[in-house]
């Protein structure tokens, strides 16, 4: 059976990716290059599936499900990608390599911890 912080640190994973959903919805409003968009689509929708999955974990363990909506450190995400937006393409896709080595940390410090749920 899951312990509070284990349904905590899934709901920080999840809202952590509903954050990144928002920032590539900004992302991709402001490049204009299909193909750019096309990728960044991609990276947004494996966002998507993330927060989807780990919802459902979450639920199964009796917690709260996240909403898709940005948090306040999703806010400032999203408010830093819209900023460097306005210095064009390349400083888009820099904001959002940051963003991603963000979620790359979270998760490996996830790994880390001693889950009692699962196989």
């Amino acid at each position: 059976m899951a312990d509070k912080s284990e349904v905590a640190r899934l709901h920080s994973l999840a809202q952590l990716d509903a954050d990144a959903v928002g920032a590539y919805d900004v992302a991709i409003s402001r490049i204009p290059h299909p193909l750019v968009r096309e990728r960044l689509n991609s990276f947004r929708a494996d966002h998507l599936r993330h927060v989807q999955d780990l919802n459902t974990l979450i639920r199964d363990l009796g917690g709260e499900p996240v909403a898709l909506r940005s948090d306040l450190k999703g806010s400032a995400m999203k408010g830093l990608t819209a900023m460097t937006g306005l210095m064009g393409t390349e400083a888009t896709l820099w904001a959002m390599l940051g963003n991603e080595e963000l979620f790359d940390r979270a998760y490996e410090m996830a790994l880390q911890f001693e889950w009692t749920t699962g196989g």
